[in-house]
């Protein structure tokens, strides 16, 4: 395992605050994700859109460290708490171009739900979502239920794999990594 995945992974292990140090490691992760879909020509898109207020902070901060000509623009959606519940609906006062492509970026793949919410929202104003990326997948059957409505969902890191590794460097018990292996399975 690669040096970005071992520190991204103690990141999330250790719950450090998700000070600059710990969005900007999160943003490289993602951003690698990004160029090696751009290099096999998938997907093309204009802007990014955080779908929670933790990934606007990681779309701001993919933006700032993707080198020129890339600019992508950042695609802002309004998180407001409604009678207890969140929603996702459009900033008012922000022009959103017809036809723009954009890629939704989120923590994790939990809560397809929200995603597909997300991804209405976006699309209610005109724009095209491509895909969604996440840090972590939780294999739980989010990714799926989101690919099935016709949209992609790549992820830097499978939940198994992370539970795999802090076993493998001993920051988990062998009866903690079956209790999050058969939550997973669930």
């Amino acid at each position: 395992m690669d040096g970005l995945f071992k520190q991204t992974a103690d990141v999330i292990f250790e719950k450090v605050s998700l000070n600059t140090i710990g969005i900007n490691l999160i943003a490289q992760c993602l951003f690698g994700l990004i160029v090696d879909l751009i290099i096999n020509n998938r997907p093309f898109f204009h802007g990014m859109a955080g779908i929670s207020r933790f990934s606007d902070l990681i779309v701001n901060e993919i933006v700032s460290i993707a080198s020129k000509p890339r600019n992508f623009r950042v695609i802002p959606l309004n998180k407001k708490k409604i009678q207890n519940q969140h929603k996702i609906i459009p900033v008012s006062d922000f022009t959103y171009p017809s036809s723009e492509k954009v890629l939704l970026i989120d923590y994790l793949t939990i809560g397809a739900d929200e995603k597909l919410t997300a991804i209405k929202v976006v699309e209610s104003v005109g724009q095209k979502v491509v895909g969604l990326i996440t840090l972590i997948n939780n294999e739980q059957g989010d990714k799926e239920r989101i690919e099935q409505a016709g949209y992609f969902v790549h992820s830097v890191f499978r939940m198994s794999q992370l539970v795999d590794y802090y076993l493998e460097i001993g920051k988990i018990s062998e009866k903690e990594h079956q209790k999050y292996m058969n939550y997973i399975k669930k």
